[in-house]
């Protein structure tokens, strides 16, 4: 039923009698709860959800079905990772998680080279200044 023959029933209806009125508006609520929810609609109501939380940036990332009734949303927020579950049938938010996202350490020689220079730099100043020192006092000249 289109939206627009949904319009001119109602407005038909009006001119009949109250009791069809309100049996053709249980007739469109019973259809829309009939209705499941698809991957947009659970996308929506999980970042309008975080938004209400405070999380103003809330850009989904992926969403997948769970069995016939469940959607899980993954969401990411501005420093943290959310994950969603909504219930297809019921329309509602079954549970969230937001977490922080696990930092990744770097180890290798990427991130040891640099203080490896550094030390090398720092000892090589360091007896340059001693050597200096030493030459004022000794006749022989080590430079």
């Amino acid at each position: 039923m289109s939206k627009k023959g949904t319009k001119i029933e109602l407005n038909q209806s009006k001119e009949d009698e109250q009791g069809s009125i309100l049996d053709s508006k249980v007739d469109e609520s019973v259809e829309s709860t009939n209705s499941r929810l698809n991957a947009e609609e659970v996308t929506k109501l999980a970042t309008d959800f975080l938004k209400g939380l405070g999380h103003k940036r809330a850009i989904p990332n992926k969403v997948s079905q769970e069995g016939p009734n469940y959607f899980v949303i993954e969401v990411g927020l501005k420093k943290k990772n959310a994950l969603v579950v909504v219930d297809a049938n019921a329309k509602e938010i079954k549970e969230y998680e937001i977490n922080a996202p696990k930092k990744v350490s770097k180890t290798g020689i990427s991130s040891t080279m640099p203080k490896i220079i550094l030390l090398i730099v720092g000892i090589q100043v360091l007896l340059r200044i001693i050597l200096n020192l030493v030459s004022n006092y000794l006749p022989v000249s080590f430079l």
